[in-house]
């Protein structure tokens, strides 16, 4: 019964990494396909605006 239950328990962490695997290929697969290219990155601008702003409020207080 052991055994049974240790294959059972196998096999579908297997089939989970499987899934996982084939999820980030096919992914990858179509970003290729589709010629896409994402870059993300932060607003430097807007960082700073925010961090000017929160600067003057704690000036007021």
């Amino acid at each position: 019964m052991q055994i049974f239950v240790f294959t059972v328990i196998c096999v579908l962490v297997l089939a989970g990494l499987s899934v996982q695997t084939s999820a980030e290929k096919s992914g990858d697969l179509a970003r290729q396909k589709l010629g896409a290219d994402v870059k993300l990155q932060h607003d430097m601008e807007k960082m700073r605006e925010q961090a000017m702003s929160q600067f003057r409020e704690r000036e007021f207080l």
